[in-house]
């Protein structure tokens, strides 16, 4: 019988909830090369799963909105966002003694609508 619970760790029970300030919010993705005329690192077509990296708005106004996820469906989230990676090495090994793909961020962008101008900082 499968698991209840939508998924596990800190933010299991948070989905649709305040998690942050309302004035932030927290996209994964891996979909750009750059932002705001900076390089990033965290770009890649498809996932180690094959899934094609998608942007995932994770939070919108301080409410956590959405998970990042590989192949294992959860519940609610019925399919892969591209996000399944593979982990530090010597950790998430499979039993065949392979690497085993978990959800992970990419390019990680937090937006602020409540600016704080340098002076004041």
């Amino acid at each position: 019988m499968g698991k209840n619970a939508r998924t596990t760790g800190a933010f299991a029970a948070s989905y649709k909830s305040r998690v942050l300030p309302d004035f932030l919010s927290v996209v994964s993705d891996p979909t750009i090369s750059s932002y705001q005329g900076h390089s990033l690192l965290g770009n890649y077509d498809y996932d180690d799963e094959g899934v094609p990296g998608q942007r995932v708005e994770v939070i919108d106004k301080g409410i956590l909105q959405n998970y990042l996820l590989g192949r294992e469906p959860i519940r609610e989230f019925p399919v892969s966002n591209g996000h399944a990676r593979v982990a530090v090495p010597g950790r998430m090994m499979s039993a065949s003694g392979g690497m085993t793909p978990v959800p992970h961020n990419s390019n990680l962008i937090v937006t602020s609508s409540q600016l704080t101008p340098h002076e004041e900082m």
